[in-house]
């Protein structure tokens, strides 16, 4: 027996070692006296308990196994066997909002996918559909407001659905919008064509909303969106709708609000799911507002119950 090759060593922040295998995706709490038996490559300086567990997770393997061939089985087979496809297509970088942090740039880029550009990204996914002989096909939209130029992306769909059609896959579609365009003209399109999920984005309630994703014009647009998930309420049974808070120092607390008044509304706006998102200062154009983004921090691996029976050795689940 031998130890894997890849397994990794690091301290958390209160300097215990976690053991972590990057090929089976299992990882511990380990003892000094494991970490040296490790660096050393000496399994049998383990007890029996402790290399019997090992052995079960993948940091212990037999000597006739070649991790360097199975790592390249796995990722072929990955690659090349996926039962399904996927991709998210940028249909404008233009938006009808002027969002405070932006990192696309508050909607100022209009370029929008021409139908040259479409009929690529039609040939594109079916040429990949092809090569992995999939049985399903998904195709998220996404923006700048993709609903500023949903001819294309109903194109897409069109196109990619008369594919499907003719070939038993399954298409689906998502989209991720402000939700300030949606009607129930284009909710009925977007079923046609299997959508199973919209994401749309509420900052906190009608005030702090509206001063953190106007319109262009100003205007705010917290009305517009209750409303847009009203009607998608009346079509929950098929489409899922999900709500996105994003998250700076500037609304916190202002979240627990918005969940206060979307959990006492009785107008449909409880069957959504909910999805925080942290605002980043990542991009040159949403650099100006990084001094109210959170600082990314690695926070270190969870502490877990004690289930091994080597006194040692603590299991801590997937990070």
């Amino acid at each position: 027996m031998k130890f894997s090759k890849y397994n990794l060593i690091f301290e958390d922040k209160e300097k215990k070692h976690i053991l972590f295998n990057t090929l089976s995706g299992h990882s511990f709490y380990v003892s000094d006296d494991i970490v040296i038996a490790i660096t050393e490559g000496d399994p049998t300086a383990l007890d029996f308990a402790t290399q019997k567990s090992f052995t079960n997770y993948g940091i212990i393997i037999d000597d006739h196994i070649d991790e360097t061939r199975l790592f390249s089985y796995f990722h072929n087979k990955s690659k090349f066997a996926s039962p399904s496809v996927s991709a998210t297509v940028l249909l404008t970088w233009a938006c009808n909002f002027s969002c405070v942090y932006c990192f696309e740039g508050a909607g100022e880029t209009t370029n929008v996918m021409t139908q040259e550009s479409a009929d690529k990204f039609i040939r594109f996914m079916i040429r990949l559909a092809e090569t992995r002989n999939a049985k399903s096909m998904y195709i998220n939209l996404f923006g700048g407001e993709p609903l500023v130029n949903i001819i294309q992306g109903f194109y897409i769909l069109e196109n990619l659905k008369k594919y499907c059609d003719s070939h038993g896959i399954s298409l689906f579609c998502g989209i991720i919008t402000n939700g300030s365009l949606i009607t129930s003209e284009i909710i009925d399109k977007l079923l046609y064509y299997n959508c199973t999920m919209v994401q749309i984005t509420l900052d906190g309630t009608k005030d702090v909303h509206d001063a953190r994703r106007p319109y262009k014009n100003g205007k705010g647009s917290f009305d517009d969106i209750i409303c847009a998930i009203k009607l998608l309420s009346k079509v929950s049974n098929k489409l899922r709708t999900i709500i996105r808070i994003n998250i700076d120092k500037t609304n916190t607390t202002e979240a627990v609000n918005l969940l206060r008044y979307l959990g006492n509304n009785g107008e449909g706006l409880t069957m959504c799911g909910i999805d925080f998102g942290i605002v980043r200062g990542s991009t040159s154009a949403c650099s100006a507002y990084s001094g109210n983004c959170y600082i990314d921090a690695f926070c270190g691996a969870r502490r877990p119950p004690v289930r091994s029976p080597a006194a040692t050795l603590r299991r801590s689940g997937h990070p």
